[in-house]
């Protein structure tokens, strides 16, 4: 019987049992295939080939070995560089690490294919370390202080291995310091050193005294098993060795001075005299010890005549003062490894003079000096038959003696706005006088100069009275004749 043949014509499908060429296969269209599993000796990967296509052309090729799973040896993948120069590298195996957030890296180490999905988990410390203001600054430094080191952190699912506490240097726990002899763990979170506690450094001193330094250090294992370090923030606990207080002198005490009322302040009218007396205030010690007081600047050594009070001498003129004095105190060995002596800054008490504002009425045609400092009498009387009066305002009108032009200023004010006995507060500033057949007289002190105007009730007065004399340092103005008021008071205003 005949055998009929099949053709195969464009944009036909046909069915073929198999197909045997010696050429090229080409396929425009999706090429489909039946692939079965593959029965490669066990050991041998070069039984199997990997297919893989030329995206370009289309075409197959097989390259490289695939080695499937098996029980008694490790598959390896064999990967191709496109540069040449460096080798293939066999892969032995692969990890996948997937953690929560971070980038996706891939890195092949000794044949190993790392895919890691995120970034490890590291601890962290959650507070400093710190003392919580239990370390005393202020004391000398051998002297013992309990204190205690507070800190927390955070293992982020890493696995504690230790902490530890280093002191000393510039960053303790990264070189420079020394271990501290205590055990911590990763429940940890506080220490306390007391006085006594038998805790030393190398150097055999109790953590209690000295300035320190302290950073913990937390070692862990993280999640991929590698081991991690982290260091705390330094705690510089320093110490700033005490002074001892400032001496000092008491306010005076003006009873023993005549008049006692002669003064202000530490000023004292020309003219009063006798004694005032100063008291030494010591300085606080602060855990020295007090070597007493004396006019030696640089002796410690304690004094069996040391200085508690002075009395000073107050003469007609001239100012006063205690002179220098000095406090001494001494800390020995026992309190701090820079044993020494410590000397107070000079301290001392003065006094100056004052020539203050005064006015009054006297039939004596001038005042000598005695006159004018006769402070428990002025103004003097001429005689039996002089009822003499007037007043001294003490502490008005005093320059102070120096050339600050605004305390020249104020003394002229303090003058002019002076408001006298018999003249109410709501009337305006002036000195009252009630003269019978006597000179009006106006003293101040020279260095204010001349007085511009002195108003009466009719108006200038100044006419009525002598050019002023200076003498001694006095300013003094004088009526050119006597003046009888008939018993009614007069009043000045006095104008510079």
């Amino acid at each position: 019987m005949a055998k009929w043949k099949k053709i195969i014509t464009s944009g036909s499908n046909a069915s073929l049992s198999t197909i045997t060429t010696t050429g090229d296969v080409s396929s425009s269209g999706t090429l489909f295939a039946n692939l079965p599993e593959s029965t490669f000796t066990e050991g041998n990967t070069n039984d199997v080939k990997v297919v893989v296509q030329d995206v370009n052309t289309g075409q197959f090729f097989t390259t490289g070995s695939y080695g499937g799973e098996s029980s008694g040896n490790t598959p390896t993948f064999e990967t191709a560089t496109t540069a040449g120069t460096t080798p293939p590298v066999d892969l032995t195996n692969l990890h996948i690490k997937d953690f929560e957030t971070g980038d996706v890296t891939v890195s092949i180490v000794d044949g190993v294919l790392t895919l890691q999905f995120g970034d490890v988990p590291e601890p962290f410390f959650t507070s400093n370390l710190t003392d919580s203001n239990t370390f005393d600054h202020t004391r000398f430094n051998k002297v013992a202080d309990g204190y205690e080191l507070f800190w927390n952190f955070n293992l982020n699912n890493s696995t504690f291995v230790s902490l530890k506490l280093f002191e000393g240097g510039v960053n303790p726990a990264e070189g420079n310091g020394t271990e501290v002899p205590i055990t911590l763990n990763e429940n940890s979170n506080s220490f306390q050193f007391i006085p006594g506690d038998g805790i030393e450094d190398s150097s055999g001193n109790s953590y209690t005294i000295l300035a320190r330094k302290f950073q913990l250090e937390l070692i862990v294992t993280l999640l991929d098993g590698s081991s991690f370090t982290i260091t705390s923030n330094v705690l510089n606990q320093s110490i700033t060795e005490p002074t001892p207080g400032s001496p000092s002198f008491s306010n005076f005490n003006f009873s023993g001075l005549t008049p006692s009322d002669a003064r202000e302040s530490t000023r004292i009218e020309e003219g009063a005299e006798g004694i005032i007396t100063t008291t030494v205030e010591e300085g606080s010690n602060n855990s020295w010890t007090n070597q007493g007081v004396n006019t030696q600047a640089t002796t410690a050594t304690p004094n069996v005549t040391s200085v508690s009070s002075k009395d000073l001498v107050v003469g007609d003129t001239g100012d006063g003062t205690t002179g220098n004095h000095y406090q001494h105190w001494i800390v020995d060995d026992t309190k701090t490894t820079d044993p020494r002596e410590f000397h107070s800054s000079a301290f001392s008490k003065s006094y100056t003079r004052m020539k203050s504002f005064r006015f009054g009425v006297s039939k004596k045609e001038e005042f000598t000096l005695d006159d004018i400092h006769n402070l428990a009498t002025w103004p003097q009387a001429l005689d039996s038959g002089d009822p003499s009066s007037g007043t001294i305002a003490f502490g008005v009108g005093n320059y102070l003696g120096n050339t600050n032009a605004s305390r020249k200023a104020s003394a002229k004010s303090e003058i002019q706005n002076y408001r006298g006995p018999g003249v109410a507060s709501t009337d305006p500033p002036g000195i009252k006088f009630t003269p019978s057949f006597q000179y009006i007289y106006i003293i101040y002190d020279s260095l204010l100069g001349d007085l511009d105007q002195i108003n009466g009730a009719l108006g200038p007065e100044i006419g009525s009275f002598e050019s002023p004399i200076t003498t001694n340092g006095y300013k003094i103005y004088r009526t050119i004749s006597t003046q009888n008021a008939g018993g009614t008071a007069i009043k000045f205003s006095l104008v510079f």
